[in-house]
């Protein structure tokens, strides 16, 4: 397993007071998903057009 775009030296990295440093070591971190999938009606999908 690799990675495709390594992290900067931690010196390059500002930290914020705000900041939450989260352990993941042995973990992996994906990107924020979104769903995409839907079905926007139609008489022949049984959803009023009003319900969209």
């Amino acid at each position: 397993l690799g990675l495709l775009f390594p992290a900067p030296p931690e010196k390059r990295i500002p930290v914020l007071e705000t900041d939450r440093v989260l352990e993941l070591q042995g973990h992996y971190l994906m990107p924020g998903l979104v769903d995409l999938h839907a079905h926007f009606g139609g008489e022949e999908q049984d959803v009023p057009a009003e319900y969209v």
